[in-house]
C-alpha cells in the first residue's frame, strides 16, 4: 500500500512538473519547422513529413507525408516555405506548395484540392470563406495584400495592403516591415500590419469592426542588433545565398511593437520584441478584444528575426528546442497563466 501511495504522488509530481516547464525529449525529431496543438495530439512538420504526438504521454502516435504531389505527398521549399498546418477543427488542414489536403485527425486522407493562387500555403478558412495573401504592382510598386477569397477563390475583397520589403534588385530590402499577420477567432480576424502596437479586427464581410490599440514603447534599433542581423544573413547557410540581392539592408528607427500574432482560435497571443534574461513578453487577448494577461515567459530564439519553433494553445506555450548535450530536440511546455 506504502509503495502504491508513493507511486502515486510520484506520477503526479512528474505531471505537474511537465506543465511547470519540463521538457520533454523528443527523439524522432531531426530538423523540425512548424507545430501545432489540440486538445488531444500535437503535430509537428519536418520537411514533407507530419508527426502526431499524444498529448496526454508524449508518444508518437503516427508519422506520415513525403516528397511527391499525390495523395500523402507534399512539395515545400524548406525552410522558406514550410507545411503549415490548421488543427483547429476536427480534421488536419494541411497547406503545402500548390494545394490544400484534409486528413482526420488519426492521419487518414479525406481529400484535396489546388487552389488558383500562388498564395496557396497562405490561405485558411474563413466562415465559408478563405483568407490569404495575395500581391500586386502599383505605380511600380510591389504590394503585399490581405484579401478575402469566395469558395472559388475570386477576391471578395482586401482588407489590407502594405508596400513589399523588396522591391527588386539593388534597390534594397526593409527590414521589420511590411509584415502582415493575422489569426482568426469564429467569424473575426484579428490583423496586425502596423508599426505600433494596432490590431485591426474584420468581420466575414471585410468590414473592420474594431480596433485594438495600446500606447507602447517600441524597441529601439540599435546597432548591436544591426551587427547582429546583417550577420545573420551572411553566415546563415540559408539566407546568405541570397544576401547580395538584398542589400542594402534598411532598419527602421525602432522594431515593430509585435513580433509575432500567435493564435488558437479562441485567444491571440501577440509576442513583443521585448526581452530580458531569456523571457519574451507575450499577451493574452480574448475574441472580445480584451487584453486578459501580459507575461514573460522563456522563449528559446535561432536569432534575433527567428524563433524555434512554437504554438500556443489554450494559453499554454509550446515550444521546440534543441540541446546540445543530447542532440535530441525537447518540447518545452508552459502555461502562461503561472507565468507573472
Amino acid at each position: 500500500m506504502k509503495r502504491r501511495i508513493v507511486f502515486y504522488f510520484l506520477v503526479v509530481f512528474s505531471f505537474l512538473s511537465v506543465f511547470a516547464g519540463q521538457e520533454i525529449a523528443l527523439k524522432d525529431l531531426q530538423n523540425p519547422e512548424t507545430i501545432a496543438v489540440d486538445r488531444n495530439q500535437i503535430y509537428i512538420t519536418e520537411g514533407p513529413c507530419i508527426y502526431i504526438y499524444s498529448r496526454s504521454d508524449f508518444k508518437l502516435i503516427k508519422k506520415f507525408g513525403k516528397d511527391g504531389q499525390g495523395p500523402g505527398e507534399f512539395k515545400t521549399i524548406s525552410p522558406f516555405m514550410p507545411l503549415r498546418l490548421n488543427v483547429i477543427s476536427d480534421q488536419i488542414i494541411v497547406k503545402s506548395m500548390e494545394k490544400i489536403s484534409y486528413y482526420r485527425k488519426d492521419g487518414t486522407f479525406v481529400r484535396e484540392f489546388k487552389p488558383p493562387t500562388n498564395y496557396g500555403v497562405t490561405v485558411e478558412r474563413f466562415g465559408n470563406l478563405y483568407l490569404g495573401f495575395s500581391g500586386k504592382q502599383d505605380n511600380g510598386k510591389l504590394l503585399n495584400q490581405l484579401v478575402i477569397y469566395d469558395q472559388n477563390f475570386s477576391v471578395k475583397s482586401v482588407l489590407l495592403e502594405a508596400e513589399s520589403p523588396f522591391q527588386g534588385l539593388k534597390k534594397g530590402t526593409k527590414l521589420f516591415s511590411g509584415n502582415i499577420q493575422f489569426q482568426i477567432i469564429r467569424d473575426r480576424c484579428f490583423v496586425f500590419s502596423e508599426d505600433d502596437f494596432v490590431i485591426d479586427v474584420f468581420d466575414l464581410n471585410g468590414k473592420k469592426v474594431k480596433r485594438i490599440k495600446i500606447d507602447y514603447q517600441r524597441v529601439k534599433v540599435t546597432s548591436a542588433i544591426k551587427q547582429d542581423t546583417e550577420k545573420f544573413f551572411q553566415e546563415n547557410a540559408l539566407t546568405r545565398q541570397y544576401y547580395e540581392y538584398m542589400k542594402p539592408l534598411i532598419f527602421p528607427e525602432f522594431l515593430p511593437a509585435i513580433w509575432v500574432l500567435a493564435g488558437d482560435g479562441q485567444f491571440v497571443y501577440p509576442v513583443t520584441f521585448l526581452r530580458e534574461k531569456n523571457k519574451q513578453e507575450l499577451m493574452i487577448i480574448d475574441a472580445a478584444g480584451k487584453i486578459l494577461k501580459k507575461t514573460r515567459v522563456a522563449f528559446d530564439l535561432k536569432s534575433l528575426i527567428e524563433p524555434y519553433p512554437f504554438s500556443v494553445y489554450d494559453q499554454v506555450l509550446y515550444q521546440l528546442v534543441e540541446k546540445d548535450e543530447d542532440d535530441f530536440w525537447r518540447l518545452r511546455i508552459i502555461p502562461l497563466t503561472e507565468e507573472k
